[in-house]
């Protein structure tokens, strides 16, 4: 992997973060989650155009920036313009899972500190990144400012689909004020992981603020031969 300015020039499949198993271990059942998906968010997209999601878990931990990573890089692979965002101001990742520096980002666009041509990440074809950026001590403010708002209404205009990684729902509630901006939210679940209360109270406060949930993704579910490297074409003879 070469860098070039805000570009990221991925030679080699090979050469990708192992995080991004959607494209680097295509034919894996991992791989084959995520395509599905894909596949149910795109059958969703009949009655209002779904081009932004914004992705959460009930707690941290979840492995929901995995996820939302992957389903970005899975999306592009369909020829279509993406751009993934970091959201998680508090504990942004998403710089670490694609070996990216996350100096300036959203936060220095949004503050209108950068341009956006000199933060998002040219890392894919078809796949931008934009990771957190300056870390700033009034995240709640931020996340509710029109600034904001404005930038996404701004992107969407400009990419086929954005994905956002947000914060967890517990306790911080930037995600649900994310959702607001978006057209459909993705709830993550680490089976065996989450209580069922905390997760049903999760449910009514989404149902109260009227975000449209487009399903909830069981992560980390044990089963035989389900890792990164299980080739699932492969027959017994």
């Amino acid at each position: 992997m070469e860098t070039k300015g805000n570009k990221v020039v991925v030679d080699n499949v090979t050469n990708l973060s192992d995080e991004l198993f959607a494209v680097k271990y295509y034919d894996t059942l991992a791989a084959e989650a995520i395509r599905t998906l894909r596949t149910n968010i795109t059958l969703r997209d009949f009655d209002k155009k779904i081009k932004v999601i914004n992705i959460m878990s009930v707690t941290e931990a979840q492995g929901k920036s995995t996820i939302i990573t992957n389903l970005a890089a899975s999306f592009s692979q369909l020829n279509k313009k993406v751009l993934l965002i970091d959201c998680d101001l508090h504990m942004p990742t998403m710089h670490h899972k694609l070996n990216l520096k996350n100096k300036y980002g959203l936060v220095d666009v949004v503050s209108n500190f950068k341009l956006f041509d000199d933060c998002v990440i040219h890392y894919m074809s078809n796949f931008d990144v934009l990771t957190a950026g300056t870390t700033i001590p009034f995240i709640s403010e931020f996340i509710q400012s029109s600034a904001l708002h404005n930038f996404i209404l701004d992107k969407r205009e400009k990419y086929d689909y954005i994905f956002i990684d947000c914060p967890p729902i517990v306790p911080i509630s930037d995600a649900f004020i994310i959702s607001k901006y978006t057209d459909g939210a993705i709830l993550v679940v680490a089976a065996g992981e989450s209580d069922k209360r905390v997760l049903q109270q999760a449910k009514e406060r989404l149902d109260d603020l009227d975000v449209n949930v487009l399903g909830i993704v069981l992560n980390r579910v044990e089963m035989s031969k389900h890792h990164y490297g299980y080739n699932y074409n492969k027959r017994k003879k």
